[in-house]
Order: structure tokens, then C-alpha cells, then sequence
């Protein structure tokens, strides 16, 4: 797999012991990385593009809520929302 970094932040956490990144893959597809620094369990409500929203890679689910266990990370696919 080969990807370019991405150098805007399209998703941003509100906790400031939780650090965000993205990396683009040449497909155009985004994953965003969500890094915690607190011992403690933490969760947490990203701030996300209109219209996007992480995926879970594995159960390839909308998620809504970020749970990190102490000093945690979680990677997922940020893709457009379905429309209603």
C-alpha cells in the first residue's frame, strides 16, 4: 500500500490529551488515527468534515464515539455519510 500525508487537518479531536492525523492513500481514500496520552480509558466526539464520518476497518460500521483504552489507539476509514 503506498500513501501520501495528508497536510490538512480534517478531523480534529476536542480533547487535548488525544492527538489526530490523517494519511491519504493514492486510491484518494482517508484514515484517520486517534492517539491517546491519558492512562485512563477516554471518549471522545471527533470534529468532522460535512458530510463525512469514520468507519470501523473491521466491522466496516458508522461510528459515532471514539473509545480509547489507557494510552490507546483506534484507526478508522473516514468516508462520506450516506444521504437519508
Amino acid at each position: 500500500m503506498r500513501f501520501r500525508k495528508r497536510s490538512t487537518r480534517a478531523v480534529v479531536s476536542p480533547r487535548p490529551d488525544v492527538l489526530v492525523d490523517s494519511l491519504v492513500h493514492l486510491d484518494g481514500s482517508r484514515y484517520v488515527w486517534f492517539l491517546g496520552q491519558a492512562a485512563e480509558p477516554v471518549k471522545l466526539r471527533p470534529g468532522l468534515p460535512p458530510g463525512q464520518g469514520l468507519v470501523d476497518l473491521e466491522a466496516g460500521t458508522p461510528v459515532d464515539e471514539v473509545n480509547l483504552c489507557g494510552y490507546g489507539v483506534a484507526v478508522y476509514w473516514l468516508a462520506a455519510r450516506a444521504k437519508p
